[in-house]
């Protein structure tokens, strides 16, 4: 059975987590996994997701890098389709409040943009990424508004955004999930899309994967 689910770009993961588990002298078969009386295998991939995550690895590069780097293009892609947003194959497959979530989302996207640009507090010049002053990054999450290096992200996406191909955009639109608009329904996370992921090291100290190389941990 090829359904929807394995059609999905989590299936990539799934296999890889399961090879690293046989690797590791785990006693793990994917055979164990179908459920032969509806025909579903969870570890067959669609031949479309193989083929979308290899041209994405052509056009992205494997080396390792910073965990905004890889995430970085994805935001990218979401500003340069923010007004064609409509348009594109997942909002048309999304159905009821599902689609209407996503609309939400992406306006709430570009209307969090211009909120960054016109507050003069949160200039480039005030915050830079990779801030970790856990005070101030505390103070300004009590505030409500937005993570430190929000105004970075949002110049990199204006102003200096590479040329993404045709394969990054195709795979964003058919295989790159939401998650905010689809959690956004039950729980909505204040600091909006302009935030990058946090990493933690035995405390409550947030650290953010920097641009520059003083950072040599990659995060995520």
């Amino acid at each position: 059975m090829m359904g929807l689910q394995n059609r999905e770009s989590r299936m990539v993961a799934s296999n890889h987590m399961f090879e690293c588990a046989v690797a590791a002298n785990v006693p793990m078969k994917k055979e164990l996994a179908i459920e032969s009386a509806i025909g579903y295998a969870p570890f067959t991939i669609n031949p479309q997701v193989e083929q979308a995550y290899a041209e994405f690895l052509t056009a992205s590069g494997s080396a390792p890098r910073f965990l905004h780097e890889w995430a970085q293009p994805y935001l990218t892609w979401r500003w340069k389709m923010r007004n064609t947003y409509e348009q594109l194959q997942q909002v048309r497959d999304a159905i009821g409040d599902h689609r209407n979530l996503m609309r939400e989302a992406n306006q709430l996207f570009i209307r969090d943009a211009t909120f960054i640009n016109d507050d003069p507090e949160k200039s480039i010049a005030y915050f830079s990424v990779g801030q970790e002053d856990s005070e101030k990054y505390k103070k300004m999450m009590g505030g409500g508004v937005f993570d430190p290096e929000a105004p970075k992200i949002l110049d990199l996406v204006q102003k200096n955004a590479p040329q993404l191909s045709h394969s990054l955009g195709w795979f964003f639109d058919q295989f790159v999930h939401d998650s905010y608009a689809g959690f956004s329904k039950s729980r909505r996370e204040p600091t909006g899309y302009w935030r990058y992921r946090k990493g933690f090291e035995g405390d409550k100290v947030p650290l953010i994967s920097r641009n520059g190389p003083e950072n040599k941990r990659l995060i995520g």
